[in-house]
């Protein structure tokens, strides 16, 4: 499976209510967005961001696609230096949907867990630059945090 080039889209899916398929169901977290990208993307790959990390890395896409270049894996997500998983900001290959419905209909919810059953990468994001790379703010008093170590 060849990366390619990278194409850029748009994916806007409810996972509650708009969906039918294997993705369709009860709200079931971030795995039911990745799930939901992954039905309703047209390329053959999908970068999953999540909304609340305004510091995503601008490379971050073409870091993850180096990593899953020539090799048999199909996702790849990047590792903190503190060796810190961070699995919903990861690139994968759109076939991995039919597993992730079966993993969301089997009632499990933990992205690690079901990203690590699956043939990944783990890609190192341990430059200095991305020491806040992935830091979520979920509030207007963390997302102030994070502006003042800047």
């Amino acid at each position: 499976m060849g990366l390619g080039a990278i194409e850029v889209g748009v994916v806007v899916a409810d996972a509650d209510a708009s969906l039918a398929g294997p993705c369709a169901g009860t709200f079931a977290g971030p795995l039911a967005g990745i799930c939901a990208g992954l039905q309703q993307t047209r390329s053959d790959w999908l970068l999953s961001v999540p909304c609340d990390a305004p510091r995503l890395p601008t490379d971050l896409a073409a870091r993850l696609a180096a990593a899953l270049a020539g090799g048999a894996a199909e996702l790849a997500v990047p590792v903190t230096a503190d060796g810190r998983i961070q699995p919903v900001f990861c690139l994968l290959h759109r076939s991995l949907r039919d597993s992730l419905a079966a993993y969301l209909a089997g009632g499990d919810r933990q992205v690690e867990r079901w990203l690590l059953t699956q043939k990944h990468r783990l890609v190192p994001f341990e430059q200095a630059a991305d020491a806040d790379a992935f830091f979520n703010a979920n509030s207007l008093a963390e997302l102030r945090e994070l502006e003042r170590h800047a």
